[in-house]
């Protein structure tokens, strides 16, 4: 496993990939070899009593086949405006839905009132209970008109129940906050390559001079001290300096 993580990291960044994220089966394990968790996972479970009041505002929902156009399209848009949110291909997408029946599933579009989409939900309904696999939304006015969605079907559920991004502060925006939440680790994170992450890095203009020391006992690239400083036009510099082997932390036996 040594071995292979290794030629792994070597040819990502042969491929100059300077981040890799992984879920993982062990965290301990992806921890010893680099990985951090950056991510978190968590559920939510509203009472029907609990669903907010819906409200008007312009724009229209529509249900359609979970793998639709403005679907792929609107989370396309969603990813690369949210920390963490993965960029999904084809074999992402058929991965995503891998362990669960699609015909069972359905997604719900939010058209604002140019006929534009700005979020979705991807939903089932099972036993008085609502699920929500996942919920989307580039505008507050699409995350508004979701949960009016939901709310419509409160005559036929008991429970909401499904899945939220760490940043989506969902029992402060109900009237009644009390509902029940849970959270654990999710995905896991390294840098492949310092030196070319911090030449990557958008850095502000200017920002004062740091430098990391770094071991990396599976990147032997990654081992050395980086400094970032800014010089008088506000450009960025970077030094890199090797650290010998005998002051990584690492031991040998003879």
């Amino acid at each position: 496993m040594h071995d292979l993580i290794s030629t792994a990291l070597e040819h990502m960044r042969s491929r100059h990939q300077w981040i890799s994220y992984l879920y993982p089966y062990s965290i301990p394990f992806y921890r010893k070899k680099g990985w951090e968790i950056m991510s978190d996972h968590l559920t939510f479970d509203v009472r029907d009593i609990q669903l907010p009041k819906q409200q008007n505002l312009p724009g229209h929902v529509e249900r359609m086949d979970i793998d639709a156009e403005d679907v792929i399209r609107t989370y396309d848009r969603f990813a690369l405006l949210n920390h963490g949110a993965m960029i999904r291909n084809q074999l992402n997408w058929d991965e995503y839905w891998r362990w669960e029946n699609e015909e069972e599933r359905t997604a719900a579009v939010f058209y604002d009132e140019d006929d534009e989409p700005q979020g979705f939900l991807l939903y089932w309904i099972a036993n008085e209970v609502f699920h929500i696999k996942e919920m989307v939304y580039i505008t507050q006015e699409a995350r508004i008109a979701l949960w009016n969605f939901v709310s419509a079907h409160f005559s036929m559920v008991e429970h909401v129940r499904g899945n939220i991004y760490k940043n989506e502060p969902l029992h402060f925006l109900l009237d009644d906050g009390d509902i029940k939440q849970t959270i654990k680790p999710y995905f896991m994170a390294r840098i492949v390559d310092v030196e070319q992450f911090l030449r990557a890095y958008p850095f502000a203009e200017v920002g004062q001079p740091f430098h990391l020391i770094v071991s990396d006992p599976m990147a032997p690239w990654n081992v050395g001290t980086f400094g970032v400083s800014w010089d008088a036009n506000g450009q960025v510099r970077w030094s890199v300096m090797p650290i010998p082997v005998c002051q990584c932390g690492w031991t040998s036996k003879r």
